[in-house]
């Protein structure tokens, strides 16, 4: 770590003579120490890995495409091995080492690890990646602090949610969950059709039958925790809100007909609704909810 230090300083040094390390130099360096392989680096790839844990102490970082290549390897080898799970310091340094790097770069990267959606990246990288997120955010107490999750991400891992699973313990749900409690502004509304219906309609959440409201939490989510002032006491609560809701259904058609006829709001309505949602559930999968 050392080592990297005293390089990247005097690769900074552009306009000094006599220089030991230039600029190609030590991205020649960095690319050879993160290229050479072993037994063990496919597993637990160490080099790639003291680059990331040597970020704050780098005057100069490498090109782009080093610490791209690093965190790519790092989170497939945390994906196959699961690792992030058993060794959660590893976890810990991968999420800091995210953090000290610039929010454009770390975004340009995520952006492009989420958008290679090829088997296996599409269910173990991208649930380490969830995970190292999460991480990110506990650091900054909020993922509302990370600067690096925007719209774009946010929008990436919601077209990702057809591969959670109860292998992956459903991560990227509950990353979803998170972001819509921490900044739900992240979340797309032109992906989530009902959630666009209930924001752009009339409809109250207090009129609601009773068996709705339910249905609603259950499939799309929509949760959050509100704070406010009883007996001059701060006390938390649990709210419903559609600027919360983080998931979509082929459902929704079913919602949608029932608010369209939210004046004739009847046991008969709500029986036909059921019997509706039923047969659209008889003829999919776990996962198209």
């Amino acid at each position: 770590m050392l080592a990297f230090g005293y390089v990247s300083w005097e690769a900074s040094l552009t306009n000094e003579s006599g220089l030991k390390w230039t600029p190609n130099d030590y991205d020649a360096l960095c690319t050879e120490i993160i290229s050479t392989q072993n037994m063990v680096s496919k597993h637990l790839p160490l080099r790639a890995l003291l680059l990331i844990t040597s970020v704050s102490d780098l005057v100069v970082l490498p090109s782009k495409s080093i610490i791209f290549n690093a965190f790519n390897q790092t989170l497939s080898a945390a994906g196959e091995y699961r690792w992030y799970s058993s060794y959660s310091e590893l976890r810990v340094e991968i999420s800091q080492g995210l953090n000290n790097l610039p929010s454009t770069l770390v975004n340009e990267w995520a952006v492009k690890f989420l958008s290679i959606s090829s088997p296996p990246r599409s269910v173990q990288s991208i649930s380490a990646f969830c995970h190292v997120l999460i991480g990110a955010g506990k650091q900054k107490n909020s993922l509302a602090a990370v600067t690096w999750l925007d719209h774009k991400l946010t929008e990436l891992l919601w077209n990702n949610l057809t591969f959670d699973n109860l292998t992956n313990e459903f991560i990227i749900d509950d990353l979803l969950t998170q972001i819509a409690a921490d900044n739900h502004h992240l979340l797309s509304s032109l992906l989530q059709t009902l959630k666009t219906i209930l924001s752009n309609s009339s409809v109250s959440v207090k009129n609601m039958h009773p068996a709705v409201l339910p249905l609603i939490i259950a499939i799309y989510g929509g949760l959050h925790r509100y704070n406010q002032m009883v007996d001059e006491e701060t006390k938390s609560a649990v709210m419903f809100s559609p600027q919360h809701i983080h998931r979509d259904s082929s459902l929704t058609i079913c919602f949608a007909d029932y608010f369209m006829d939210e004046k004739k709001i009847s046991d008969d309505l709500i029986t036909t609704m059921v019997e509706h949602c039923k047969k659209i559930v008889n003829g999919t999968t776990a996962d198209d909810c």
